[in-house]
């Protein structure tokens, strides 16, 4: 047996694939495998239950709303969709023109919101505060255009790693690692990611010569399994024996 392809699919970013019959490799030889591609989208949510809330006022401060966005991945245009979608139920908008008070835009990476009305204001201090997301700090917004101080920080993972447990030889932050492949994502949320190694490929020894099932599990750049709510993955790694 010279080489063997495995093609592993699961819809979470946790699963094992069993096979029947096992794969047997032969002891006498060293083997070595390298990760092919990772076909999937990118669904992992940079709006959660830490990061979704929205306050705002329509009358100088009397009375606060609070907007919750739901768990997923938006692009930015999809957060100030969501909030003005929000707004109109509350009916927080002017009926006679159709038109908003609260408007968002982006300029260089950084967050435009501009504040139409001199009633409405934004509490970027509330709990849980989806301002630091689109650049912001605690603070609050009156009437004009507001320009972030920090860029829009609309996705929370610089890297995803693809783990499987046959392998050794890995290292990541000085630490010993099952890591077979590492990316930065590089599409928006919601875009499908095919990746691939560039530009040649990356053997590790396998540490088995008896494989009844592979695990296979993604994670970012804190080693903490991500979430890309319930799309399905599919990996395709080369195991071979070694020259």
């Amino acid at each position: 047996m010279k080489s063997i392809m495995l093609t592993l699919s699961g819809n979470t970013t946790d699963f094992t694939t069993s096979f029947q019959p096992p794969i047997k490799l032969d002891p006498k030889k060293e083997y070595e495998a390298a990760f092919l591609s990772l076909e999937t989208y990118n669904s992992v949510p940079n709006i959660t239950e830490k990061n979704n809330a929205f306050k705002y006022t329509i009358d100088n401060g009397n009375t606060w709303k609070v907007i919750k966005l739901p768990t997923d991945a938006y692009e930015y245009i999809q957060i100030a969709d969501e909030v003005q979608r929000q707004m109109v139920e509350n009916n927080d908008y002017s009926v006679e023109a159709n038109a908003f008070y609260i408007n968002f835009s982006i300029c260089r990476l950084s967050s435009l919101i501009e504040i139409k009305h001199s009633t409405y204001q934004i509490d970027f201090g509330v709990e849980n505060s989806i301002g630091p997301t689109l650049g912001f700090s605690d603070e609050v917004l009156h009437q004009g255009i507001h320009k972030s101080p920090k860029i829009v920080d609309i996705t929370n993972i610089n890297s995803i790693l693809i783990n499987v447990d046959f392998i050794e030889g890995g290292y990541v932050n000085k630490t010993s690692s099952q890591a077979i492949h590492n990316f930065s994502p590089k599409v928006g949320p919601g875009y499908k990611i095919f990746e691939q190694p560039s530009p040649e490929l990356i053997f590790y020894r396998v540490s088995k010569d008896f494989i009844p099932d592979v695990r296979v599990w993604l994670t970012d750049q804190y080693q903490n399994v991500i979430n890309l709510q319930g799309e399905r993955i599919t990996v395709r790694i080369l195991i071979k024996e070694s020259p």
